[in-house]
């Protein structure tokens, strides 16, 4: 993975390579998942299938994916894991791709911790998602 710098998107061609290095963080990210919505197999086909975009720095790294609404383009924040102040310092990184890419806005679905700490820097809270399984 890039060590130095800034988050950076990771090619699709280069995701088999670097899989090795973040497929046990992409497992751990999965792992809060209470409907277990995809499985690190998943992620990895639709990052190589171009579905999904790797970004990496270090021992962090972020999964993204954009989703067109009726209405509105949105990148979506689909897991991320490593040290959270890496994440944080470089987030802006993914915000000015997805303004590039004509995405009205950036969201992710997480903890409780993430949510605090991403409103720290300028996001606020869409809604909450609570489930049942059935």
């Amino acid at each position: 993975m890039p060590s130095s710098g800034e988050f950076r998107r990771i090619a699709s061609a280069d995701v088999p390579a670097i899989w090795p290095e973040i497929s046990t963080g992409v497992k751990s990210a999965l792992a809060y998942d209470p409907l277990h919505r995809r499985t690190s197999a998943d992620i990895y086909d639709e990052l190589v299938g171009e579905h999904m975009q790797l970004w990496a720095k270090g021992g962090s790294a972020a999964v993204t994916q954009m989703i067109q609404y009726p209405q509105i383009k949105v990148c979506e924040v689909v897991l991320a894991f490593g040290e959270m102040d890496e994440i944080l310092d470089d987030v802006v990184q993914i915000e000015m791709w997805a303004k590039d890419q004509g995405c009205a806005a950036v969201e992710c679905m997480g903890r409780d911790g993430w949510v605090r700490v991403m409103m720290e820097q300028g996001w606020r809270k869409h809604f909450a998602v609570v489930g049942k399984e059935i």
